[in-house]
């Protein structure tokens, strides 16, 4: 018997908690350490964000169509895919 292959999770930014990454009611799933956050546009706590997840480790970074500027802070983080912007704004991830 095969074993099956493990995919990870999309989670999309809801924000409307606070600016932490770390925090679950910011997502619409999981927090994104692992996967692959997925941003649409600003909850309630805005544009700027804080990756406050040490040694975050994500799968892509995605910004959709029509997603707001984002600026996100914090923690540095490892990408182990693409960061894709399909939105006309600018994303900053300092």
């Amino acid at each position: 018997m095969a074993g099956q292959s493990a995919f990870a999770a999309n989670t999309t930014w809801v924000g409307n908690t606070d600016a932490l990454f770390s925090t679950l009611a910011n997502w619409n799933a999981v927090t994104p350490n692992g996967n692959t956050p997925v941003f649409g546009t600003a909850g309630s706590s805005g544009t700027t964000l804080n990756n406050d997840i040490s040694s975050a480790t994500y799968n892509g970074i995605t910004f959709n169509s029509g997603a707001s500027a984002f600026t996100i802070n914090g923690n540095s983080l490892t990408l182990g895919g693409n960061d894709t912007n399909s939105s006309s704004s600018l994303q900053t991830i300092n």
